[in-house]
């Protein structure tokens, strides 16, 4: 390539860059911007609450007494609430004879009285804690019996 084109395509690359370049800050001014909300009725809501399996022993953690009290005053009727997981610490559901089954059955008691008022449908999601008790499926299937017993 000649010594020509290098300098000339030096030049065409300077001026480029320096068109881009700017001394002052480029905000996007939200005064002109104006929110347009479809004018339709909410059909469902969906309540996502994840990592609810620690709470105190017979009481409900910060976190789950919060949502209660959020829902309480509200129609939830046709809304559904959905635990994502982690349901229980450390480890799931033991079986009824081990040790932490009460410290268990707690946390997942715990989330059945944060819905106790709920009039929509309670989804609960087994999370990575839920298969750690019973080797996978089977303490997942403990959870699960639980859960519609309590609910």
């Amino acid at each position: 390539m000649s010594f020509t084109k290098k300098i000339s395509i030096l030049i065409l690359f300077a001026f480029l860059i320096n068109a881009c370049a700017s001394y002052k800050p480029q905000y996007l001014d939200l005064a002109d911007q104006e929110n347009v909300f479809p004018d339709k009725a909410v059909d469902r809501v969906f309540y996502l609450v994840g990592d609810a399996g620690l709470s105190p022993m017979h009481g409900m953690s910060q976190g789950l007494t919060a949502f209660r009290d959020y829902i309480s005053d509200k129609n939830t009727e046709g809304d559904y609430t959905l635990f994502l997981g982690d349901n229980i610490y450390p480890a799931g559901l033991p079986e009824p004879n081990h040790r932490y089954r009460t410290a268990a059955e707690n946390m997942l008691n715990a989330q059945v009285k944060a819905v106790a008022d709920f009039k929509g449908q309670s989804i609960f999601i087994p999370g990575n804690h839920e298969w750690y008790a019973g080797g996978g499926v089977t303490g997942v299937r403990r959870e699960e019996q639980y859960i519609k017993k309590a609910l």
